[in-house]
């Protein structure tokens, strides 16, 4: 699923530019905040590629957390919950050809994916992101060492995205100890693989990203073989080559031709975003008080994905809410992988500030990339009375609550506040609102439970952060008429019973 360009001739423009900055710009630009908006949360590396190639070492692990966001330097060995596993990748090998059946059969044909403004030579006009030379390090006892002594520390490359929008400085430097920080080789890679899968035609496509000859695999190799000159060959090729498809429409033709995005696509601009704004804000996000709403756990890029697709099948007219929206990651996501119009509340103040950063961030990489998404809209404070959310939620088709942690208090609220939901309008829980022996019966007729219709799913391993291993999630849809066709039930019988 991800590729490569090759190069091509001259373009109108210069495609790479090989800047020289002062050792102490350098090492301002590394080691401080980024020069656009300020900064401060908790890491999440780059996602795994499905087009892996031999000489490229493992990608890191997702940053994952529960209570305070921490980053876990490794993942034991745990027992799945349901099953072995080989049953597990059975089944989850069964729920992705489900996935790809159910897109097929449901292809959002009303979303259109190009932004058109980003396509045209004034693209690059105010036009502000955080480059990856302004990612702050994780924490002040974070170093960084120049990735070959060959090529200089204060070099800077610039790599060209998939519209008219300037390039993005990378500097070839890594963190002397892996849990410390941000990987450039693996950024600039994981870009170059999506860019040719997601916005090249397939024999283009195909041809950059050639396992032998492709820019990602002689981009590798040259850094291996620490050649400086073919490193810096190999980036003005893709440049060249991929400005001139971006300049003749090649890459607006094939982004016209589609209606949807691959998730990998979304993860790799997802862990983009995040790396800039939430990463470097961890020690901020680590408050949270044990025992009350305020600890922080997040569902993880392919579970949300699953439940987008495939239980929600949320479509761009339509609108998403996630109560309890934490960073913010939920939201964008569902933003940029259906084009629908995404809602989210956080009431912790840390929380809500690292959402606005990203947010921000999110929106520019996606314009980066070229790409349209729906209308994103963040409120802060309890999300039990805040009017924003109260008049969004009699609209919304969808709404997430991670309530793994929620208060019995919280919960039943909650099911309270979704008495104003429309009918149909599904909702997505962790823990179930309606008790599980839970019947409708004439003494209890005006219980909010009775408009809930509760399906019980499951997970499995490595979809949410807490944990390694699969678990259950709840899918409730508002249905107004359960309480009707139960009184129409009643009434039958009671009529059945008089005529005996």
């Amino acid at each position: 699923m991800f590729g490569s360009l090759f190069a091509s001739g001259a373009s109108k423009k210069k495609a790479v530019e090989v800047k020289r900055i002062s050792n102490k710009q350098a090492s301002s630009d590394v080691g401080g905040a980024a020069k656009s908006r300020p900064l401060s949360s908790p890491s999440r590396p780059a996602p795994t590629s499905s087009k892996r190639k031999l000489d490229e070492p493992k990608p890191s692990k997702v940053t994952q957390r529960l209570k305070p966001p921490v980053q876990r330097r490794s993942q034991s060995v745990q027992t799945p919950l349901f099953g072995s596993e080989d049953s597990e990748s059975e089944d989850e090998a069964a729920v992705a050809a489900k996935r790809r059946r159910l897109e097929a059969e449901e292809v959002d044909k009303g979303r259109k994916l190009r932004r058109k403004d980003m396509f045209v030579d004034t693209a690059a006009e105010d036009f502000k992101f955080i480059h990856a030379t302004e990612i702050p390090p994780l924490d002040k006892t974070a170093k960084f060492a120049p990735l070959l002594e060959e090529f200089p520390e204060d070099e800077v490359l610039e790599l060209q995205y998939p519209s008219q929008a300037p390039k993005e400085s990378f500097r070839l430097l890594q963190p002397l100890h892996d849990s410390h920080g941000y990987q450039a080789v693996s950024d600039i890679v994981e870009s170059m693989h999506e860019i040719a899968a997601n916005f090249l035609p397939e024999d283009v496509a195909e041809e950059f990203d050639n396992d032998s000859t492709g820019y990602p695999r002689r981009f590798r190799r040259a850094i291996k073989k620490k050649e400086p000159d073919t490193i810096r060959e190999v980036i003005r090729g893709w440049n060249d080559a991929l400005l001139k498809l971006v300049e003749d429409g090649t890459v607006a033709g094939v982004l016209d031709g589609k209606h949807t995005l691959r998730p990998s696509l979304v993860e790799r601009i997802l862990n983009q975003a995040y790396s800039r704004t939430v990463s470097p804000n961890l020690k901020l996000l680590k408050k949270y008080q044990a025992g009350t709403d305020n600890v922080y756990g997040e569902l993880l890029p392919k579970f949300v994905t699953k439940i987008l697709k495939e239980d929600l099948r949320l479509r761009s007219g339509q609108i998403f809410v996630d109560l309890g929206s934490g960073v913010g990651n939920v939201v964008l996501q569902a933003a940029l992988e259906t084009g629908c119009e995404s809602w989210g509340c956080e009431m912790m103040k840390d929380y809500y500030r690292v959402a606005d950063l990203q947010q921000a961030e999110f929106q520019a990489r996606a314009r980066l990339w070229g790409l349209r998404m729906g209308q994103v809209h963040l409120e802060k404070g309890n999300f039990t009375e805040n009017t924003a959310i109260k008049k969004i939620l009699s609209k919304a088709d969808a709404v997430l609550v991670n309530n793994q942690v929620f208060t019995p208090a919280t919960n039943e609220a909650l099911t309270t506040l979704f008495l104003d939901l429309k009918d149909g309008c599904k909702v997505v829980s962790l823990k179930s609102f309606v008790p599980a022996d839970h019947k409708i019966t004439a003494r209890n007729l005006n219980s909010p439970y009775n408009l809930l219709k509760v399906e019980k799913k499951r997970y499995f391993s490595n979809c949410v952060s807490w944990t390694n291993e699969g678990g259950t999630y709840f899918i409730s849809i508002k249905d107004s008429k359960r309480v009707q066709n139960f009184l129409k039930k009643r009434q039958t019988d009671v009529e059945s019973d008089g005529s005996l």
